[in-house]
């Protein structure tokens, strides 16, 4: 009713721009990088020695899940 007496119609989502999708990808490869990180710590740790294919495999995994699971929440501001 608002929108009708202002004159102004606005969609009822806000428009995905170019900048959206990139936000969240880099959002939530920062968080699966840190989380990787954190798991290849803890590995060395435990075990004295860091396996090259343990860490791409976390570190794989851990990105993949950031940019499902945070992109999604970095991308509205």
């Amino acid at each position: 009713m608002l929108a009708a007496v202002s004159g102004a119609w606005r969609p009822p989502l806000p428009r995905l721009i170019w900048r959206t999708p990139a936000r969240a990808v880099a959002a939530g490869s920062a968080w699966g990088i840190a989380v990787a990180a954190g798991f290849t710590a803890y590995a060395w740790a435990s075990c004295g020695v860091i396996c090259l294919d343990d860490v791409l495999v976390t570190g794989a995994t851990a990105v993949a899940a950031g940019i499902v699971s945070v992109g999604p929440l970095a991308a509205f501001k």
